[in-house]
């Protein structure tokens, strides 16, 4: 039976654990233990620690687009993991830019990130 925890969100109900703009799921199915987007910051690691989960154990992580609040997380990732393997869009490393009231704002994942060569850079959609 496939297990999915939410470990970051914004409108979180827990009030024992920590909430951010951005989205985590940790997966466990087929035998895999998939991390699926990082959300903004360290914050999922927090989170996944007071659930119990082990993210150094993970085998898998996907990042299903280049923006911060979906890959921010992605450092602190490869902190504590350094085995698992990386899915992610080649394009996700590309500035992207949302348009506000206040002007153009930066919403990508940090261009400085060192993504190991072992990373898979999808060019095309996820199969």
């Amino acid at each position: 039976m496939a297990k999915i925890v939410t470990l970051i969100e914004d409108t979180g109900r827990d009030d024992g654990l920590e909430k951010e703009h951005g989205l985590s799921f940790y997966i466990e199915a087929a035998g895999h233990k998939v991390l699926f987007d990082t959300g903004a910051s360290n914050r999922f690691l927090i989170n996944a620690e007071a659930l119990g989960i082990d993210i150094s154990q993970a085998d898998t992580l996907v990042i299903s687009h280049g923006h911060y609040d979906h890959g921010g997380g992605m450092e602190a990732f490869l902190e504590v993991n350094q085995k698992a393997g990386i899915y992610i869009r080649r394009d996700a490393f590309l500035p992207h830019y949302s348009g506000k009231q206040k002007g153009w704002a930066d919403i990508g994942i940090c261009s400085k990130l060192r993504v190991p060569q072992e990373c898979i850079l999808q060019s095309g959609n996820f199969r």
